[in-house]
Parts: C-alpha cells; sequence; structure tokens
C-alpha cells in the first residue's frame, strides 16, 4: 500500500475534534495531578515564545515548514505535559507559524532598483528610436522596441556612439518603451555594461508574475497621502502600511477579489517592495509567516502527530484490517467510546435527533478512534469496524450483519484535501 507522506498543509481541511468525554477527562486529569503533571483544559493549544525556546527555534519563534513542526511539535508538548504514567489518552490542535519566505521577485526587483541608483541613467527618445532605423519592423516605426526584436542588436551600436568616451567597467541604465504584443506597452530598463570594446546588458530589471501588477510611486503619490518628507519618501511618521492600502482603494476602485498589486517605493530613503491581494472586501498585505496547525495524540507515552488524512465507507474488501478491539473481532471497547465522548454509555445513540443519527457523525467518531489506536496508517488501508448502537424502539434498521449485536463498517483511508 502506498505509504502515507507526512506532511500538514496550511490550507488542508483537517478532521475537528470531538467534544471529550467529561468522565475519562477529569480521570486522566486527576492521574496527571497527582503526578504534577499538567494537562491541557482545552481541546486547541497556540505555542508560544518560550515553546518554540524548548527546540531551539526560538530566534524567530517560527518553524520551517510543517513538516518540521511535525517532528518538533511533540518534543514541546511533552515537555509542557509530561508523559502521563498511565495509559489514557488525549488529542490536541496545535497552531503554530510557519515561515514561508518573502517573495523573491520582489527581493530581485527592490535589488535592482538600488543597484541602478547609483548608476547614470538614459531614456530613449523618439529621435533616439528613430536614428536605429525608421522602416516596418525597426525600432523607428513606432518608436519602441517590441519582442521580436534582438534589442541588443540595436543597443550596442548606439552606445558606442552615445558614449565615445566610455572606459571599461562604465555602466549606464537604459529605460525605454516596450510593446509586449496583445495591445501591451511597458517601460522597461536595463543596465548595459562597457568592458572596453563593446558594450552588453548586464543587467536586466525583473518582472513581476503575470498575475501581479507592478507599481512603483511617483513623487504626486506621496503628496496626495500627505506624506511630510520632503524625499519622497515614508518615514518613520509617515508609514507606508498606513497609507498604501488606502492608495489602492483609491487607484483600483474597482478590484476583483484575487487581484494582487506589487508596490515599489522608497522607505526611509531606502527602496522596498510590498505585496497586496484584494480579498473582495479588503486589501492585506503579503505574509511571510502564516499560522498553520495541526492535531497531536497522546498514546498514554508519546505525542505523535495525527496524519492528514480521512476516512470514507467502502464496501467490505477481503484484506481489511480487522480493528485492534478486545478480541480482535474489530468491536470497539470502552476507551474508544471515551475517547469521543461517549463513555457513559458505550454506544452510539442513533436514534433521531440524537447525536449519532447521522453517518457522518459515526464516520467522523470512528475515525479519530481509528486515528488515535494506529500510529501506521497509510492511504488506501481499510479498517473493518464494529461498534454498539442505541436505537430505542424507533425500528431503524440495523446494520449487523453477522447477527451479533453490532453494527458494521468498512472505511478506507483517503488523502484529507
Amino acid at each position: 500500500m502506498k505509504k502515507l507522506l507526512l506532511y500538514i498543509g496550511c490550507a488542508v481541511a483537517m478532521l475537528s475534534a470531538c467534544d471529550p468525554n467529561d468522565e475519562f477527562i477529569d480521570t486522566l486529569d486527576t492521574e496527571a495531578k497527582a503526578a504534577g503533571i499538567d494537562i491541557p483544559k482545552n481541546e486547541s493549544y497556540t505555542l508560544t515564545a518560550d515553546d518554540y525556546d524548548i527546540v531551539e527555534k526560538g530566534n524567530y519563534d517560527n518553524f520551517d515548514s510543517d513538516e518540521e513542526a511535525a517532528e518538533l511539535v511533540p518534543t514541546i508538548l511533552a515537555e509542557r505535559y509530561a508523559a502521563n504514567s498511565s495509559d489514557g489518552k488525549f488529542e490536541i490542535r496545535v497552531s503554530y507559524n510557519i515561515y514561508v519566505g518573502s517573495l523573491k521577485y520582489l527581493r530581485d526587483i527592490v535589488d535592482f532598483k538600488e543597484y541602478a541608483a547609483a548608476l547614470e541613467t538614459y531614456e530613449l527618445d523618439s529621435d533616439d528610436f528613430d536614428s536605429m532605423g525608421e522602416e516596418y519592423g525597426e525600432p523607428g516605426d513606432y518608436d519602441n522596441f517590441d519582442y521580436k526584436m534582438d534589442i541588443p542588436s540595436y543597443l550596442t551600436p548606439f552606445l558606442l556612439a552615445k558614449y565615445p568616451d566610455a572606459v571599461a567597467d562604465d555602466e549606464v541604465l537604459i529605460i525605454y518603451d516596450y510593446y509586449a504584443g496583445g495591445g501591451v506597452s511597458l517601460v522597461k530598463s536595463d543596465v548595459y555594461g562597457f568592458d572596453g570594446s563593446v558594450w552588453s546588458n548586464t543587467k536586466t530589471a525583473p518582472e513581476a508574475p503575470a498575475d501581479v501588477e507592478l507599481y512603483e510611486l511617483i513623487y504626486s503619490d506621496y503628496n496626495e497621502m500627505g506624506n511630510t518628507s520632503d524625499d519622497d519618501s515614508f518615514t518613520t511618521v509617515d508609514k507606508a502600511e498606513y497609507f498604501l492600502p488606502i492608495l489602492l482603494t483609491q487607484k483600483y476602485p474597482y478590484a476583483k477579489s484575487g487581484d494582487k498589486v506589487a508596490f515599489i517605493f522608497m522607505d526611509g530613503g531606502d527602496f522596498a517592495g510590498e505585496e497586496y491581494t484584494f480579498d473582495g472586501t479588503v486589501w492585506a498585505a503579503y505574509q511571510s509567516t502564516i499560522v498553520s496547525s495541526a492535531p497531536f495524540k497522546f498514546d498514554g507515552t508519546v505525542w505523535t502527530v495525527i496524519p492528514p488524512i480521512k476516512f470514507v465507507i467502502v464496501d467490505a474488501v477481503g484484506d481489511a484490517i480487522i480493528f485492534r478491539g478486545a478480541e480482535g473481532n474489530g468491536a470497539m471497547i470502552d476507551e474508544d467510546y471515551a475517547l469521543v465522548g461517549n463513555g457513559y454509555y458505550k454506544n452510539f445513540d442513533v436514534r433521531a435527533g440524537k447525536a449519532e443519527e447521522t453517518e457522518a457523525v459515526r464516520i467522523e467518531k470512528l475515525s479519530k478512534i481509528i486515528k488515535n489506536k494506529y500510529d501506521d496508517l497509510a492511504l488506501d488501508q481499510v479498517y473493518f469496524i464494529q461498534y454498539e448502537v442505541y436505537a430505542g424502539n424507533e425500528g431503524i434498521e440495523s446494520q449487523d450483519s453477522d447477527g451479533d449485536g453490532l453494527w458494521d463498517v468498512y472505511l478506507k483511508a483517503v488523502e484529507d484535501n
């Protein structure tokens, strides 16, 4: 069988925890207190700065990935909630920070802007394009370069004539109009360097992804936002994060959900970049750190992550794994019912309007029991499990296939995405 890849996605929908059985939790808590152990009161927990210190991730209080969290969070839980000497079980969903990284294209653009700021800048005008040829297909035809042209073949001789006194290692930033096809016209920039004989393109301005509009703030933008500085730059007083969302609403009043805009601006005299995404209501800045979560289980000895799988009902199969009941016949035992809040009557109440009336609720509880019972879960495995029901006198059709008083079900492990 295909083994489960042990990863937890932020966007992956995990099986939600059910209400714990009060009697079971009270017993576990009493035992824990007697041993000097602090058992969590809730079914969820958010890591603190001290928790990250336990696994030497305290510099930034985050993990590099969900996989790393799956590896390290059990150590934190073992430290916070020391292993109980009993064989009781506990499940908790842990929230933690994941560093997803800054946007590389924005870093590249900002780096290029910083580099180019120290260079001489020259912007081609119509006369310059005309000097490169005015026939059809030549730059002077429309006073721009286009996607069909070999641009260096035009700029190399142009720069030799433009800078006859250039010496080796001279560089210049060339800005020009560019037609990208499909009715799209752009302003592009390249750095050209001189090696003592010829000019060649040494750096090309990075571009934003196709689904991101790039916008560089100009003098009037800073002024319209009430910026009080004299150098067209945000400051510690006039902060970018205060003004940019307002500018977005003004510049893009008809934005649609999912639209992205990347700003290039001056912040404290240096170039900076920020990407915003519109969710249909507000513009939100890209976050390099996100909050993720995963369920973890305590088996009485150690904490482990619960894999991101779910179970679906399938027809009977010959190679199904028989649930590890007390007699090895697939029947659930007392602690199984207790784990999902059914420890008092040790059955599922399937009467109309009752807790386990629907098949979906029963599958949810059975799934939680299987996940806590097995550490070797794998995709495509099928489990045969039997459980007690209480149907009262309502004449509910039984799912008891062999007349032993238990309802039977085959559950297959599939990826939860």
